[in-house]
This record gives structure tokens, C-alpha cells and sequence, in this order.
């Protein structure tokens, strides 16, 4: 073979060998977009679902007013209260009672109750209410507070009074669909509790 002919055949040899190259990274970019258009499109599926499956928590009405009760007892503030004595019972916080239903500081706690014709369960001690939570775990119980009236500031007794309070409810032994509860209940201002909560549930008729 002469030296020119070596050379051409080397020449298509590089000329092959570099659009073999060329030709395997532009498969790898296309791998790369098609890789990263996958990814790009499970993020929004994976997205989407999760916000479909997340409830959607509705804005709490308030209304009335509590005129004359000391600082840290608006209607405003005790809402909010009450919003997160529900999201401790929805997480089953152990310390819920002592923390939200005065235990802790030995608040003038009257009574706690919920149900209906069928069903009522009554606390009139904080230990029973506090079994009667742990048993609620267990169930997953989930209370969301829709809206609430408060009524007047009682300065005798140090409460503020509310109703009606409406109130939505789930758990694992109550059925899949949500149910309604309204009641009314009292508010002890010097330590931020709730002392009284009557819950009975509304049952519409068919």
C-alpha cells in the first residue's frame, strides 16, 4: 500500500470515528432532555396529586365580641386558641389537656362534651377527658373549627362565653364524610383555656 493511500485510509478512519463521536453525544443529550423532561413531568403529576389529596382547610368566621375582657382575650386571640387546641387533638399531642383545658394551671375547668342521640360522651374531670383523648387517637380523630360567636365577657367568673361555635368532624370510626357539630362553651382568660365545650352533632333530616 502507498503512502497516500495509507493516509487517505487513515483519514476516513478519524473522518468515521469523529462522527461516531458526534453521533453518540448527540444520542446523549437526547437522553439527557428526554430524561429531564420525564423528571420535569412527575414533578407536576407528584404535585397535582398531593394537592388534590390535601384538605382544604376553610377560613374560620368570627363574630360578636368580647368587650371589657383583659388583653390576650379577643375574639380574634381565643379562636386562635381554640384552632390549636383542635390541631393538638388532630395531632394526638399527650399534653393537650394540661396545655389547652387548664390542668396544667388548675383552671375552674366545668366540663367537656360531644355526641348525639345516639352517642354522648361527657368529662366532667380532666382524667376522664384525658382518656377519653388518648381513645380518640386512636381513631384519628380530627376537629377543624368552621366559625364562632362569642357572647360576653363575664368579669365575675374571668370567662368569656361563645356561641354557637361550629365545628367539622373526622374520624376513622365516624364514616369517610365529614360531620357537623354546634354547641357554645366558656373561655377562662387568666390562663388561656378553654373550660367548657358543648359539642352536639347536627343531624339533617332526610
Amino acid at each position: 500500500m502507498t503512502r497516500t493511500a495509507c493516509g487517505q485510509r487513515t483519514r476516513k478512519i478519524v473522518r468515521a470515528y469523529t462522527q461516531a463521536k458526534l453521533k453518540l453525544a448527540e444520542d446523549c443529550q437526547m437522553k439527557k432532555q428526554v430524561a429531564i423532561i420525564f423528571l420535569m413531568c412527575l414533578v407536576v403529576l407528584i404535585s397535582s396529586c398531593s394537592y388534590l389529596s390535601a384538605p382544604t382547610k376553610e377560613p374560620v368566621v368570627v363574630t360578636g365580641d368580647s368587650a371589657g375582657a383583659p388583653i390576650g382575650c379577643s375574639p380574634e386571640e381565643i379562636a386562635q386558641r381554640i384552632e390549636e387546641a383542635f390541631d393538638a387533638i388532630n395531632r394526638a399531642d399527650p399534653d393537650v389537656v394540661d396545655e389547652y383545658f387548664g390542668r396544667a394551671d388548675f383552671a375552674p375547668f366545668g366540663w367537656y362534651t360531644i355526641g348525639n342521640n345516639e352517642e354522648f360522651f361527657s368529662a366532667y374531670q380532666w382524667r376522664t377527658l384525658d382518656e377519653y383523648l388518648g381513645q380518640r387517637f386512636q381513631q384519628h380523630e380530627h376537629l377543624e373549627l368552621r366559625s364562632i360567636r362569642f357572647n360576653s365577657w363575664d368579669e365575675e367568673r374571668g370567662l368569656v362565653h361563645f356561641g354557637p361555635i361550629e365545628v367539622a368532624r373526622w374520624a376513622d370510626d365516624l364514616g369517610e364524610t365529614e360531620r357537623n357539630y354546634s354547641g357554645k362553651g366558656a373561655y377562662y382568660c387568666e390562663t388561656r383555656t378553654i373550660v367548657v365545650l358543648s359539642l352536639g352533632e347536627e343531624v339533617v333530616s332526610p
